[in-house]
């Protein structure tokens, strides 16, 4: 069984906003995030609302109808209370679900290689995944080349989510922030 029980998804709701809901896993949605613990799952949505400005109670974090608390004080550009247009809206919660990915921006993961003498090697840059490759072991001191033996692929949300999730469950050898 898997150890993500709950799951951050979004949906467009009547009004036209995206609204991000915390869940337990559902097998017929797609998650955007996928995470161990209800607490866990719930921190992110508070970070992640906080990070991008958006609204608490369309992220279902604030109860009753009206403007949020984060509108009151200026966080929140309206959304909840008409100030805002769902079009400005939404282009935060996409950068919000596409943008942060990692605990840390710029980074490469080294891990085993194929053979005692390698390692591999993951480089994610601005939140986006770059690439992976293989380099002599003896080379890892050498950090100014580990990109000549990074072949570069292309960026998707289920290469995040598997990247994310191998972080979780093992000890690499080493995550490197650049």
């Amino acid at each position: 069984a898997s150890v993500f029980n709950y799951c951050l998804y979004h949906y467009v709701e009547d009004e036209g906003f995206i609204r991000l809901k915390v869940h337990k896993v559902r097998d017929e949605l797609v998650p955007d995030y996928a995470y161990s613990s209800s607490l866990e799952a719930k921190e992110h949505l508070f970070f992640l609302t906080e990070q991008f400005n958006l609204c608490q109670r369309l992220n279902g974090l604030y109860p009753g109808n009206g403007g949020c608390f984060h509108s009151q004080i200026g966080q929140c550009k309206g959304a909840c209370c008409g100030k805002e247009l769902p079009e400005d809206y939404n282009l935060r919660v996409e950068e919000a679900l596409e943008r942060y990915h990692f605990e840390h921006e710029n980074f490469y993961i080294f891990d085993r290689g194929r053979s005692d003498d390698e390692l591999s090697v993951i480089k994610v840059e601005k939140g986006v995944y770059r690439g992976f490759g293989y380099m002599p072991a003896s080379e890892a001191e050498h950090l100014h080349e580990v990109d000549d033996y990074i072949q570069n692929y292309p960026d998707n949300r289920e290469v995040r989510q598997i990247i994310r999730t191998y972080l979780k469950k093992h000890k690499v050898l080493k995550l490197l922030p650049f």
